[in-house]
Parts: C-alpha cells; structure tokens; sequence
C-alpha cells in the first residue's frame, strides 16, 4: 500500500467515524468496504455498504466504481 493509498484510508476512517471499516490489499490495490453508511434522506433506506478500490496511481486516478447494496432506491 503506498504512502498516498494510506492517507486515503485514514481520511475515509475518520470521515465516517461511526462505519465498521475493513481494508484488505488484493496486488496493486486496497478493496475498502464501509458498513453502515447513512446514504441520505433522498434514499428510502438509510443505511448502505459501500464498496470500492483504491488502486496504486491514487490520488492520479478515479476512486471508481462505487457498490452498494443492491435494493437502494
């Protein structure tokens, strides 16, 4: 994990302080999965996961695609 990849983590850690938060290193990348996150009021449910990979050219590269769960609406 680079120095960079770290930071992002340790940002997103302390942004959702409330989330269970696991990182696992998978090659050139971290897969990082929050749960729960309140995604809004404009959703009917308040409380996803979110997925997504933050890959070794961070923080020149797009943090994309995200996953949530798969009834969100």
């Amino acid at each position: 994990m680079t120095p960079e990849v770290a930071s992002a983590v340790d940002e997103i850690t302390a942004a959702f302080p409330d989330a269970t938060i696991e990182v696992r290193e998978e090659g050139d990348a971290v897969v990082v999965l929050l749960d729960p996150v309140d995604p809004g009021d404009t959703y009917v449910q308040r409380e996803t996961w979110i997925g997504f990979r933050i890959t070794f050219q961070y923080p020149y590269s797009d943090v994309y695609p995200h996953f949530v769960r798969g009834d969100l609406k």
